[in-house]
């Protein structure tokens, strides 16, 4: 009886060692991806992740996306209408709204945004666009220049640490148009200051007559 006990003993100390070195299960696949709920008032445009289509553009779409960050576009007959570049975090739900300018408007409760001053209207009508432009500035220019926010914006809002949302409309000759910049927790003096950064921008010309870009920038 004895024998019989210590050979049960030592065979259930085994199978507690092999329990204990097993390796810790995966979390479930659901737990390692985000998601992108993209609000938009566009119609007959097709939306573009990362250059890869994903179908028609609707109000409240759904799309579930690794972590990082992705490009998002709204494309009419080939051409870019709109974009926006969102920060996607594992398991949680980013709202996006991707709208050409005459489509925005602020949303209840949405902390007011500075403006910069709009270009005149009482301009002489666009010549005719150089054909060996692009018909859009490349994604590549368009993250370079909003990456070259994050110094001036550091600057701009001393020390403290978040995201501001910085929405900024290219003419076809480079310079901003229109700017916005959005963020709970900067006060109207730095927001100016951001957006005084973000319309010294310039980038290369193109065809079209305008480009509108969302960069979340951090500091």
């Amino acid at each position: 009886m004895n024998v019989v006990r210590i050979a049960s003993l030592v065979v259930i100390a085994a199978a507690a060692m092999l329990a204990c070195n097993e390796p810790a299960a995966a979390p479930p696949a659901s737990a390692q991806i985000g998601a992108v709920r993209v609000h938009s008032a566009l119609s007959d445009a097709q939306l573009f992740i990362d250059a890869h289509e994903r179908g028609p553009l609707r109000d409240g779409m759904e799309v579930e996306l690794p972590p990082g960050a992705h490009v998002l576009e709204a494309r009419r007959g080939g051409a870019v209408v709109a974009t926006l570049t969102v920060e996607v975090r594992a398991a949680l739900l980013f709202e996006a709204t991707l709208d050409a300018p005459a489509a925005i408007a602020a949303a209840p409760g949405d902390v007011a945004a500075a403006e910069v001053r709009p270009a005149p209207t009482n301009v002489e009508p666009a010549a005719t666009p150089d054909p060996s432009l692009p018909a859009t500035p490349t994604r590549n220019e368009i993250a370079a220049a909003m990456r070259s926010l994050s110094g001036p914006v550091e600057a701009c809002t001393a020390g403290e640490h978040g995201i501001v949302a910085v929405r900024l409309t290219f003419g076809s000759d480079g310079q901003v148009r229109e700017a916005r910049a959005t963020s709970p927790n900067l006060a109207p003096a730095q927001q100016q200051c951001v957006l005084d950064a973000a319309r010294r921008l310039r980038i290369s010309a193109f065809a079209e007559d305008q480009f509108v870009v969302t960069y979340p920038v951090r500091y």
